[in-house]
């Protein structure tokens, strides 16, 4: 059985219902929830130095959410690989929350690729909220580094590939630095049709400091777009929005 109150102290041993890291704990869940699941992560611990992967193994559903209150804890991680950008990962899989969580990526030079948050293949109604994502600018290869990206690639934030990734909420997060703060693409590749991705919402996200575009959004449909604040871009000629 897999439900109900966990806990992620990186200063306890992983023990019963208590895990010293996200990897242990992700690594438990993803055993398949059987009921509504809360992590909460202790305030005070930490830093978290990993990647947070979550994959349909974890088999979250509207009646078996996930949900992750991490307390302004830091996550941090550098990444060298440029098909495993991201910090925090959801592929696949629907109703998880992650919560007031510190995104730290450290990438900065050409070899080096620093996205905070990746959701992608078909992952709906997940909400990232009351997060602060701090993120570099790579001048040189600006697309190496990206606040939150729902996508339908591994490669970079707006890679050809279909997302079918509906119905997510990105509200009340503060994102400085990287190409984009938000980018919500689904570019069909020449032998795909147009699929668009539907009913996201970006809602009260302070967005600063990008070198390309506060908020980039392709191919989407009944989208909410509502009370963010796009300001000092790094790069003269960056956009506030950047729409197709």
């Amino acid at each position: 059985q897999i439900s109900g109150n966990y806990t992620i102290d990186s200063r306890q041993p992983t023990a019963g219902r208590t895990f010293n890291s996200f990897n242990d704990c992700v690594n438990f869940l993803s055993g398949g929830l059987t009921g509504a699941v809360t992590v909460t992560v202790a305030a005070g611990s930490g830093p978290y130095v990993e990647r947070i992967l979550l994959i349909e193994d974890i088999q979250s559903s509207v009646t078996k959410p996930l949900i992750f209150n991490c307390n302004g804890v830091t996550l941090t991680y550098l990444s060298t690989d440029a098909f495993n950008r991201e910090l925090v990962l959801l592929n696949k899989v629907n109703y998880v929350t992650i919560d007031n969580l510190k995104i730290v990526p450290t990438a900065l030079t050409n070899s080096e690729f620093g996205v905070a948050v990746h959701i992608v293949n078909d992952a709906n109604h997940n909400t990232i909220r009351n997060c602060t994502i701090q993120n570099n600018v790579n001048t040189n290869v600006p697309q190496n580094n990206d606040g939150i990206v729902i996508n339908g690639s591994v490669d970079f934030a707006s890679a050809q590939g279909l997302s079918y990734c509906d119905s997510n909420l990105i509200v009340n997060n503060i994102i400085t630095g990287g190409n984009t703060g938000i980018t919500i693409s689904s570019v069909p590749t020449s032998v795909d049709p147009v699929v668009y991705m539907k009913g996201n919402q970006v809602i009260d996200n302070k967005i600063s400091g990008y070198w390309n575009s506060g908020l980039y959004l392709f191919y989407n449909d009944n989208m909410l777009v509502q009370g963010n604040d796009l300001s000092s871009p790094v790069a003269i000629g960056a956009s506030g929005i950047t729409l197709f």
